[in-house]
């Protein structure tokens, strides 16, 4: 590629320059920040309740003129129409932030696959723009209208940014396991004609929080038994149920997933028999993640992401019934990749811990860590088909 700029910087620089008389503060901004954080004092508080508005209230919507394509909008016609593209988010937002003493920048970024920034100056592979708060080193990206204040997709993480305003290289968060989580709880009841009563409830951070959320806010009308009757099948269930879902817009508040659930026989009662650890109607994250296939060689990096999935799972047989053998434990580490599972009995009680933690030095994995990965699949794979005995 060819440009008339000396590298990003420069770029940034221009950028910076043409969207500067965007960002005004005007008496309608000035009113719409007072507005909002009327009696609100802190300041990173104030900027949350700033980014929630902006999320909940602009509608993502591109429409170019003239220069419009690399040029926003100025944060008053966003403000009166409402809607806007990444720019227009961006620039309305710290408008808003200025309204309130809160230093921002534009942070131009790759929302695809490109994890560098180019030696020559051009726009490409840049395409999206979010917001930097430098105070606290903090990504915002209102496009994203179920992002919870500071979270990022995985597809924006631990990339390099052009920091228009500060005439700087930033870069996005690492991803880490802790932060990008998924915790569930999951309570069955075997019943004595072999029927399964469940219940489950499930938390979720970071990017995985986002996922949810977008899945869920689908969760209406006759979408409601589509989207059970599409996961009792997936896991080769039949029954009937409920997701719970928390309110997907309320971005204070961490994203919760209650179900409850009654699955047809897959017990054989009475008699001897064995079961492997039924999902119902909880995620089941990790037998998706079972479900995934690698490819069997490749000489090209990957894109690989650092999360945990936490499962438990507490099974009670009816009284009559005997457990007579239960899985044996399991334990894999290799090259930044966790597993366990415990089992643990007590009468017609079983309960099963699962834990999987996949802590990547970066989003770019080698081509030899793809078998760490397909080594995980074969102990993970094993471990989900074991079985517990009963009689």
């Amino acid at each position: 590629m060819f440009s008339s700029f000396k590298d990003v910087l420069a770029l940034g620089n221009a950028y910076a320059l043409k969207s500067s008389t965007k960002l005004a503060v005007t008496p309608e901004i000035q009113e719409l920040a007072d507005q909002l954080t009327k009696d609100v004092i802190d300041l990173k508080k104030q900027a949350r309740i700033l980014y929630n508005w902006v999320s909940k209230e602009i509608r993502y919507v591109a429409i170019y003129f003239s220069d419009g394509g690399v040029v926003p909008h100025d944060a008053t016609s966003i403000l009166k129409n409402r809607f806007g593209d990444c720019k227009d988010h961006n620039t309305l937002l710290i408008s808003l932030l200025k309204a309130k003493g809160i230093e921002a920048s534009s942070a131009i970024i790759n929302a695809d696959n490109a994890f560098r920034v180019p030696s020559v100056g051009t726009i490409a592979p840049f395409n999206h723009v979010i917001t930097y708060l430098p105070k606290w080193d903090l990504y915002l990206d209102s496009t994203g209208e179920l992002y919870p204040f500071g979270v990022l997709s995985d597809a924006l993480m631990d990339k390099p940014t052009v920091l228009a305003e500060l005439g700087r290289i930033g870069r996005t968060p690492k991803q880490l396991p802790d932060q990008n989580k998924i915790s569930s709880e999951i309570h069955l009841n075997v019943f004595k004609d072999g029927k399964i009563a469940g219940r489950s409830k499930t938390q979720y951070w970071g990017f995985e929080e986002i996922s949810a959320r977008n899945r869920y806010e689908e969760y209406t009308g006759l979408q409601k038994d589509r989207m059970v009757k599409n996961h009792l099948v997936a896991y080769r269930h039949t029954g009937t149920g409920e997701f719970i879902p928390s309110d997907v817009y309320d971005l204070n508040q961490t994203f919760e997933l209650s179900t409850k659930f009654l699955l047809d026989p897959i017990v054989n009662l009475p008699g001897r028999g064995a079961i492997a650890v039924p999902v119902g109607l909880s995620p089941g994250r990790l037998y998706g993640y079972a479900m995934h296939q690698p490819a069997q060689e490749t000489k090209n990096p990957f894109i690989c992401n650092s999360r945990t999935i936490n499962e438990s799972y507490q099974i009670e047989f009816p009284k009559n019934v005997k457990v007579t053998q239960i899985p044996k434990n399991v334990e894999f580490n290799q090259k930044g990749i966790h597993y366990r599972a415990q089992y643990q009995q007590k009468g017609n009680q079983v309960r099963v811990l699962r834990s999987f933690v996949s802590q990547q030095p970066s989003r770019v994995c080698l081509p030899s860590e793809i078998e760490g990965f397909k080594s995980l699949l074969v102990v993970l794979r094993k471990d989900l088909r074991s079985q517990i005995f009963y009689e």
